[in-house]
This record gives structure tokens, C-alpha cells and sequence, in this order.
């Protein structure tokens, strides 16, 4: 009969486990492998070495000093964030902690090594979010810049009289009614047949007109040239509130994102049909914020109006029928806006704010001219662009892009350009892309500015241009809320593994300063595991890993076919200054089978274990973290920049999913 006897916890080897499991000390045999032995097995599974200096490290542990000091009627909490919530599924929260309007906190955050910024948020009690961006390892951030007004009520208006409509032509839409083109045929597009888009100057009028003040008149476009440019502090903030929308790319580096999912969850989309409201206050005015397209020199930015009385009591093709019928008039001549090279190398542009005038509630007249400078309270506005390539009716490039997105379902047909962005399922060429109404600009608030960012073609990425609403308009309450960031453990039970690291996979979320929730989510392991360092009342060292999941040692769980098992979940309470990219305040395992600790790799070590900043998707059971991700091994040979962000590119069939169970 076998001896048992009782590890007791000054034992080195389970030295920060809650409770220690009992093991067979006749047992204890199993080789330690030397550091050449281990090397020499790497070697095999991966067909190269890895840096001698690596220390498997994904994560930047940073303290900073946040001052509350936003724009808000009070707050409530303060939050570092991977990026802009707004409008954007990737945002996460790095940590958080209770505040009140001025007060100065610290936070302590592990941030993904691979973000050059950050963001702080400060909350108020009914859920607005106010930001600004910061950079990893700065020390002290305050939101006293975006508290700054932005440029309202000014008295610097144009002289209206030196404003008159010069030229009224048919949409393109309403041209292709008259020739009854393609899905234009039908009783709906045949409600364009009215649709007519005016412009206060001659399209062949190239000349720059004073049109009194600062503003000048050139190519239908009403403008006047900012005072000042943006500041360093400001076009940071920008890029990070539009950060979805600039030129962001999916995870395969090569493809522009596709922002349609987060674009129709917002509640704003199916409240108000992306029309928005006139404050009355002071002009509704524009500023370009880029042109990310390559053709932009056939964008133009229209607008049209309403008042919401007008249609009370109306049917849906009642109400289509009247926006189509709409006078549309011109705001923005695109190729004004910016350069080729600007264009190419997307710029950041802020140089011009562009006038969208009243001219009233009646039909338009050649020689009119616009009746006030600000709108009347509780007007609806709508925005398109129209992008006209050539004269014939039939260019694909042709066609009016509209925010909202029942305006939109004729130019969704026109093969090319805009069927591309539709969904596969309908005969387009995209992906969960457009169904036939989707809207083709996403707005949104932010830091008391309204965005609009265009999708005007082939796609669903919404960063062809994003223009700022600088005033005269209603700002779009939009509450957000966002999830905490998930760091995963991955292990290898032994140390002559084969490293599909997923013999025990451990994701946590720090849902605040002192709290920490840990998710078993799969055992890929036959060996006989249990958790260290970590003082749940399940998660512990008392209860072996697959015991948790109610299977024996001999069972795969949540790495292959079979069925999926829930996670064993559980929030610990831990010290404010706990960091995952502490090795020694992380929890580990004891192999009991093996007689051995696995802790997270440290500098030199090989990859037995790593914590990942991300809800990582592991390898599959016998899938090589190499095959499952394959910039991987660079990362494993040279650690720098170029290679810190191999977790966000896996190889889709080689992970494993929980919809394949």
C-alpha cells in the first residue's frame, strides 16, 4: 500500500497555493528536464531558437495621476481605456476606480504593449462619457483642453444677399427615374423623379467670392478659414474619438474594418433615422476632418431639411416619397477640402468650416437667397454625398450616398462601387456588409462635438470622410458602456510540451482597483492540475482543474470536439496595486502528476506559459501555438514592435471556437 502524506505550505513548491492537494511521495520521480533539454525540445517543435533576452512579455504596467476635471455636471467614476467608446466594439476598460468632479485619482494599468495611446474617461451619473487621450507612461492627465468651447455662436455671419441660387440640376437618382434604370423602374425609385439639388454658385465658376466677414463663396461651397490649428493635445484627442473611422484597418492588416455591426447597434440609427436636430442657437456649420478616398475629387457633401410636424401621421412610402422631394443643397465641394498627397497619407485636416444656411420652408427659386444664417429651433437636418464621376447614368462611380439609409436602396443596386459593400447573401461582395436600406454615414457625439464619418463606396470601414458638425445642432446623448479587457493565461502542463498552450486556459478581467475575475475555460491536459496563488472559495488549490468541470483526468476539455463545458468563474479580491505583469501576483498551477510548478515565462525562459492581453482565441488540442499564429515565432526570435501584436492575427481554422462544439 502507497504511503500519502501532506505537503506542508513552507514546501517551496506550493508556497503561495491556498490549500494544498495531498500526492504520492513514492512518486516523485518524474525527471526535471535541464534548461539544454528543454531548449533542445523547442528546438523540434518550432525549427528555430528564440531570443535569449525575450521575457514573453505582451503587457506595459504604468501608474498614472488622472484629474476629474471634464465637462460634465458631476462624475462619478474615472476609467483608463484601450480606445474611444464611442460608436466602437473594441474599446476596453484597463481599469477604474470611483471619483469626484476635481478630484485627483491614481490609477495603476497593464496596457497591451502594442498601443501607442490610451484613453482616460471620466463618467457622470447618467452615463455620458467625456475623454482625452493620453500616451502609456505619461504621468499626469487632465481633460482642462477639451473643456474648451467649441466654436458656437459667433457673430461673424456672411452677408446673406451675396448668397443666391444659381443653378438647380436633377440627382442623379432622378435621372435614372426618368430612364427608368434598373431598380429605378420600380414604384419607389420613382419617387425620385422630383429630386432636385441646388447650389448658390455655377459649377463651372471656379472663382473665390467674399461673401462679407470671412466667409467666401467658391464652387457652391460657403466657407471660412479657421483661425487656428488644431494643437498637437487636440488632433490627439480627434484621432482617438475617430480612431474607428481613420483608416483602421482588421486584424489581417490589408483590409479596411468593417464598421457596420457597431454602426447598427446604436440606438440613435433606429430612433431618429440619422437626421439631426437644429438647436437654434447658433449655424450649423462643418468642418472636414479627412478624406480618406481615393476619390474624393468627385465628392460632393448636400444637405436638406424639415420640420418634424410636417410628417405627422405619414405612411412609410408617404414619408419616402417627401424626403425624395426634398430641395437638397450644396454644403461641401470635397476636392476643396484637401490635397492628393493629404488624401494619400491621410492627413489630419481642420483649415476650413463650411455654412449650411436656412433658406426656408418653400419651393427654392433660381436668384433666392438663403433667409437666415441660423436654422430655427427643432429643425430635422439629412446629409449625403453625391459623387458624380461622369455624365452618363449608367457609372458605377455614380450616385448619392445617403445617412439615411431607406434613401439608400436604388444606389445599393448599381453593380461595382456601391453593390460591392452589399452583403453576399444579396449579391454583393462583402461579408456581413450592407443590406439594401443600411446608412452610409455614422454619426456620433463625443467631447460635445457631433462626427460624421462616410462610407462612400466599395465597403462598410466608414473612413472614407469624417466631417465635425461644429454647431447649430443638438448633441447626441449617447450613453456607452464598455467591457473590461480580458488578459488570458495560457499553460503547458509539462516541460517538454508541445505548445499548443492550452492545457489549462485562465482569462481575467480587473473589473476595478481591488477586484479581479478569473475564468477557467478549458483543460487541454491529462494530467492532474490544480491552481496556486489565486484564494476563491472554488478557484483554489483544494479543487483539481477538470474536477471543476464535473470530468476525470482522461477528458479534453473545451480543446476538441465534444461538449462544451461552461467556465468556473469567480471574483477575488486583490491589493490596488496588483498587476498582471507580475509574475510573482499571478495565480499558476501545480502539476501533481509532474511534481511541478507552471508560472508564467520569465525572461530566458522557453514559452511554457504567457498571459495575453486580449479575449484570445487558443489553439486547437494538438495545434501548435506556431500554426495558430503564425507571426508568433518572429515575435519568439526578434520581440520587438513589429511582431508584439501576433495574437491578433490567428489562423481561423487552427483556434478553437465555441461555436464549433
Amino acid at each position: 500500500m502507497k504511503k500519502l502524506y501532506l505537503l506542508t505550505i513552507s514546501a517551496l513548491a506550493l508556497a503561495s497555493c491556498t490549500s494544498v492537494p495531498d500526492y504520492d511521495e513514492d512518486e516523485m520521480a518524474y525527471p526535471t528536464l535541464t534548461k539544454e533539454q528543454i531548449q533542445q525540445n523547442v528546438q523540434e517543435v518550432f525549427g528555430t531558437t528564440f531570443d535569449p533576452n525575450h521575457d514573453w512579455s505582451s503587457l506595459n504596467t504604468h501608474t498614472v495621476s488622472i484629474t476629474a476635471n471634464a465637462n460634465l455636471n458631476d462624475v462619478v467614476k474615472v476609467q483608463i481605456l484601450t480606445e474611444s467608446p464611442f460608436m466602437n466594439e473594441d474599446a476596453t476598460v484597463l481599469n477604474e476606480v470611483a471619483a469626484a468632479k476635481g478630484q485627483t485619482v491614481e490609477l495603476k494599468y497593464d496596457a497591451p504593449a502594442d498601443f501607442e495611446s490610451l484613453v482616460a474617461a471620466c463618467y457622470d451619473s447618467n452615463g455620458k462619457c467625456y475623454i482625452q487621450s493620453f500616451t502609456p507612461g505619461q504621468e499626469k492627465v487632465s481633460f482642462a483642453s477639451t473643456n474648451r468651447a467649441r466654436t458656437r455662436g459667433t457673430t461673424d455671419l456672411p452677408d446673406l444677399s451675396k448668397i443666391v441660387l444659381k443653378t438647380k440640376t436633377k440627382s442623379i437618382n432622378a435621372q435614372r427615374a426618368e430612364e427608368n434604370w434598373g431598380v429605378w423602374a420600380e414604384a419607389s425609385g420613382q419617387q425620385w423623379l422630383n429630386d432636385y439639388l441646388w447650389s448658390p454658385s455655377k459649377d463651372n465658376d471656379k472663382s473665390i467670392v467674399s461673401v462679407g466677414g470671412s466667409w467666401y463663396l467658391e464652387l457652391g461651397s460657403i466657407y471660412r478659414e479657421l483661425p487656428s490649428q488644431l494643437t498637437t493635445e487636440e488632433e490627439n484627442n480627434i484621432r482617438a474619438i475617430c480612431n474607428q473611422y481613420l483608416y483602421k484597418y482588421g486584424t489581417d492588416t490589408n483590409n479596411k474594418k468593417n464598421n457596420l455591426k457597431t454602426i447598427r447597434k446604436s440606438p440613435f440609427f433606429s430612433m431618429e433615422d440619422n437626421y439631426l436636430t437644429t438647436n437654434g442657437v447658433d449655424a450649423v456649420t462643418l468642418i472636414p476632418i479627412q478624406a480618406y478616398t481615393t476619390e474624393f475629387k468627385k465628392n460632393e457633401i448636400y444637405y436638406y431639411y424639415y420640420k418634424p410636424e410636417q410628417i405627422k401621421d405619414m405612411t412609410e412610402t408617404e414619408l419616402l416619397a417627401f424626403y425624395k422631394s426634398l430641395p437638397k443643397y450644396k454644403a461641401i465641394r470635397v476636392e476643396k477640402v484637401e490635397t492628393t498627397p493629404e488624401s494619400e497619407a491621410a492627413a489630419m485636416l481642420h483649415k476650413r468650416e463650411y455654412l449650411l444656411p436656412y433658406y426656408g420652408d418653400g419651393e427654392p427659386s433660381l436668384g433666392m437667397s438663403p433667409q437666415k444664417a441660423i436654422f430655427p429651433k427643432g429643425y430635422k437636418i439629412g446629409f449625403f454625398n453625391r459623387k458624380k464621376d461622369n455624365d452618363k447614368t449608367d457609372g458605377s462611380l455614380n450616385g448619392c450616398a445617403y445617412g439615411d439609409g431607406r434613401l439608400n436602396y436604388e444606389t445599393n443596386h448599381v453593380s461595382g462601387h456601391y453593390l460591392s459593400a452589399v452583403d453576399k447573401t444579396l449579391g454583393g461582395k462583402t461579408a456581413d456588409g450592407m443590406q439594401w436600406t443600411d446608412p452610409r454615414i455614422a454619426i456620433f457625439s463625443a467631447n460635445d462635438k457631433t462626427y460624421m464619418c462616410f462610407e462612400d463606396g466599395a465597403d462598410c470601414n466608414f473612413c472614407d470622410m469624417i466631417f465635425e458638425v461644429n454647431g447649430g445642432t443638438e448633441l447626441i446623448d449617447e450613453t456607452v458602456e464598455v467591457p473590461n479587457i480580458t488578459y488570458t493565461l495560457c499553460f503547458e502542463d509539462r516541460q517538454d510540451g508541445d505548445y499548443d498552450m492550452n492545457d489549462v486556459i485562465i482569462k481575467a478581467r480587473r473589473i476595478n482597483e481591488t477586484l479581479i475575475e478569473y475564468s477557467v475555460e478549458a483543460c487541454g491536459a491529462h494530467d492532474e492540475l490544480y491552481l496556486c496563488n489565486v484564494n476563491g472559495s472554488i478557484l483554489n488549490g483544494e479543487n483539481e482543474i477538470h474536477a471543476m468541470f464535473n470530468v476525470g483526468t482522461e477528458t479534453f476539455v473545451n480543446t476538441t470536439g465534444g461538449v462544451y463545458k461552461a467556465p468556473v468563474t469567480e471574483q477575488i479580491v486583490v491589493d490596488k496595486d496588483f498587476s498582471f505583469a507580475n509574475i510573482d501576483q499571478l495565480v499558476y498551477i501545480y502539476n501533481k502528476t509532474t511534481k511541478k510548478n507552471i508560472r508564467i515565462s520569465k525572461k530566458g525562459e522557453d514559452p511554457h506559459a504567457i498571459i495575453i492581453p486580449s479575449d484570445y482565441l487558443y489553439p486547437k488540442e494538438q495545434i501548435c501555438i506556431k500554426d495558430a499564429y503564425e507571426q508568433f515565432v518572429e515575435w519568439g526570435k526578434a520581440p520587438g514592435s513589429s511582431n508584439r501584436n501576433w495574437f491578433r492575427t490567428p489562423v481561423d481554422e487552427n483556434v478553437y471556437k465555441k461555436s464549433q462544439e
